[in-house]
Order: C-alpha cells, then structure tokens, then sequence
C-alpha cells in the first residue's frame, strides 16, 4: 500500500515448528536491503493429551436442588458446573466449555488441579436443552476432543394438574376420626387423603406441605385418582396442610 507504506503477504502451509520471518527491499538487479528485525513465530498443530469431562451440573433453586441426571429435567436457569481433568493443566492451557458448538467460556482450576469449576453466565429459556462439554485448548489454540456431552433440558412450566386435601384423620385417644377444617387434634401424626384433577405424567410427584415445610410425597391411587400421606410427628401449634403437584424440574402447581 503505497500512500500507507504498508505491505500484506500470505503464506503457503507452513510446517509444525519455528519460524522466523524478515522483509527486505529488492531492486531490479536482485540487490537486497539489510534484513529488519525478525519475527518470530512457532507452529504448533499438535492437540494436548489431556482431556476434560463434565461430571456434574447443579440445580440451585426451587423444590428439588443438587445435582441434575444426565438428560434431566431443572427449574434453574442459571446452571453450575463442574468436572475432572486426566492430568493438571501447563502453562498456557485453558478448560473451555462448550454448549454442542457454542463456546461460552472459561471454567476455574480447583482444588488439586484435577478438578474444575463453570457457571454458566446466560439466563436459559423454559423448554432450552443444552449440551455441555469440556475441551482443553493449548496456547495455539489446539483442542482435546469433547468428552461425553452432559446434556439438561430447562422446564419453568408450572404442571396444571391440582391436588387438594380433602381430611384429615385422628387415629388416637378419645376422640377419633376426621378432623374438621381448623378443628383440633391431640393425635400428632395425622392421617392426610385427598384428590388430584387429572392423571399425573411421567416423573409427576404429590407433594405435602405444612405452611412452606415440605413434609413429603404422597400414596396415590392413580385409578381412583385420590392419594394418602401420614405425617411425623408434629409439634403442638397450628399447622396448615396444603397437596401440590411436582413435575420431575421441581416446578410445583
């Protein structure tokens, strides 16, 4: 570029190895400037060794919390991972992690070295499935395969089937039998049964609760469409029991 008194030039292939790079002026008679100075460049086409895996992604939010199956279902929209590495990372490797071809960040070295760290910095879509891999990249920018993909499906949809109860049982003393609505009891495991609206689907739980405490999952009888629950023994005091349905994300209705 002559105004700019810049030049361009592109290599054919070049070998793996170093190489070092000057630009002189010729003239017509093949005479040759003085050399600049060199530039200096290593070619390196060689994977690294190590591999990376994701062992791990995290549910922190809502009913059902830890770690989420393989080809599971989450309410969280803002994931956690974490995973292993065959060997420690050398100077000038990263772990990269990977949704199928996205690359979406860096993950953090732990403990030992062997182990690593991701949280995925995007706020996922109900109904998103993602696909998580971990890839080792040199400072060329050469990658280790993917390991196994960790693959999670984000479900933020409420289940629309209800469930209510319908009594409440007292099974001791001298007065047995159902307890009325904001009646009393000196029985402190009390029987609950209710109804639900309509059949549950695949990984659909009834879920009891006293207040906000979860107490634990219901009996149901899917024919009839009623379930069944016996508490622990509960304190005295006021309690308010409430049935909800659970799908297998944690989203409750």
């Amino acid at each position: 570029n002559a105004s700019a008194r810049t030049w361009s030039f592109t290599t054919a292939a070049l070998p793996a190895g170093s190489h070092s790079f000057t630009a002189r002026v010729a003239d017509a008679a093949g005479n040759l400037s003085p050399a600049g100075t060199a530039y200096t460049v290593t070619i390196d086409l060689t994977a690294p060794t190590k591999t990376a895996a994701v062992t791990a992604v995290s549910d922190n939010v809502g009913l059902l919390q830890g770690t989420i199956a393989n080809a599971g279902r989450t309410d969280d929209t803002s994931l956690s991972l974490t995973g292993t590495l065959s060997a420690a990372l050398v100077t000038g490797e990263t772990i990269r992690i990977y949704d199928g071809t996205t690359y979406l960040g860096d993950a953090s070295p732990t403990g030992t070295g062997l182990t690593w760290s991701y949280a995925d910095p995007r706020t996922l879509n109900d109904n998103q499935t993602v696909s998580y891999t971990a890839r080792v990249a040199d400072q060329a920018g050469n990658q280790s395969a993917a390991g196994t993909a960790y693959l999670v499906t984000v479900d933020t949809s409420a289940p629309t089937t209800t469930a209510a109860v319908t009594a409440i049982a007292d099974n001791v003393g001298i007065i047995q039998g159902a307890i009325s609505n904001s009646g009393v009891s000196d029985d402190t495991t009390l029987g609950l049964s209710g109804t639900y609206s309509a059949a549950l689907l695949t990984g659909e739980t009834l879920r009891i609760f006293d207040n906000a405490t979860l107490l634990g999952t219901a009996t149901v009888n899917a024919s009839a469409r009623t379930w069944s629950f016996t508490t622990a023994a509960l304190p005295a005091g006021s309690h308010s029991f409430t049935a909800r349905v659970a799908d297998a994300a944690g989203n409750l209705s």
